[in-house]
């Protein structure tokens, strides 16, 4: 089986952060493929605007539903 695990933590010496390797553990020690995808580490920025459409309904005004 494949799983993959979705980290999304901003603070590595949080509570969770460590977690993450004791939550892939169990299923690695059963053969199973973990891949763990830890979106701060990529840089992943949890805040959407008009950087994340390739077009836009209005130039004008910036309203996130009519991009959606």
């Amino acid at each position: 089986m494949n799983v993959l695990l979705v980290h999304a933590d901003a603070e590595p010496r949080s509570f969770i952060s460590p977690l993450k390797g004791c939550v892939a553990a169990r299923p690695e020690a059963c053969g199973h493929q973990v891949v763990t995808s830890d979106l701060y580490a990529m840089g992943f920025n949890p805040v959407s605007g008009r950087h994340n459409f390739s077009t836009v309904a209005s130039a004008v005004l910036y309203r996130q539903q009519d991009e959606e």
